[in-house]
């Protein structure tokens, strides 16, 4: 594990479809029009909707800044993007930046921004972590999720409609506990009642009569 020291971390927001790939290893880099002012250690990937969360970390090899046609050269069989969606992105700039993943892994499920030290606004490009909250994101690292292969398994499980259904069943399960909790009183209530009235009956038939 490399010392605090010795690590510079972003939090980078990325296509959902570009994370996937990222993240099972069918894109071995990250191109971007500007490189970062520090030279990354780390990208902390943040999928833009419908997965709006952190789904996954890269740790990054190196930094390739180039033209486009010379990024391209190097790096088109890894890059993870066809031909003419690179050089739609890179239109107009002249020079760009290839951030070459050693490895990279991924949560089991989404880490919504604000949580573990994240900040809560999503990045326009980047965004530099602390320290700090890349030991909580590594706290809550487990070497032993799978990838769900299928992308539009791994988006539908990950996406913000996934999430929200969960809350929804969640609440619907706490309102189903309400309601019981709610009818099972009420019946107890009505039992008190019907043996209140039993018992006052009795007791007027054991009554002496004058």
């Amino acid at each position: 594990m490399d010392s605090d020291s010795n690590r510079c971390v972003a939090l980078m927001a990325i296509k959902p479809h570009f994370a996937f790939r990222l993240l099972t290893g069918q894109k071995r880099v990250e191109f971007r029009r500007r490189p970062t002012a520090k030279r990354l250690t780390h990208i902390v990937v943040y999928a833009t909707q419908p997965v709006s969360a952190v789904v996954g970390v890269l740790e990054i090899a190196e930094r390739t800044t180039a033209s486009p046609a010379s990024l391209w050269r190097q790096f088109a069989r890894v890059g993870g993007i066809p031909r003419a969606d690179f050089f739609e992105y890179f239109s107009g700039s002249s020079v760009g930046v290839a951030y070459s993943v050693h490895h990279a892994w991924s949560y089991g499920e989404a880490l919504e921004l604000g949580r573990a030290g994240l900040p809560r606004v999503a990045p326009q490009a980047y965004q530099y972590l602390s320290f700090e909250t890349m030991r909580r994101l590594e706290g809550a690292r487990n070497d032993a999720v799978e990838i769900e292969p299928d992308y539009r398994t791994w988006l539908a499980h990950f996406s913000t409609r996934g999430r929200a259904s969960d809350v929804e069943a969640t609440q619907a399960s706490r309102r189903v506990v309400r309601e019981l909790r709610s009818s099972t009183e009420a019946s107890a209530t009505i039992r008190t009642a019907q043996q209140a009235a039993a018992a006052r009956r009795v007791g007027a038939l054991r009554a002496p009569r004058g």
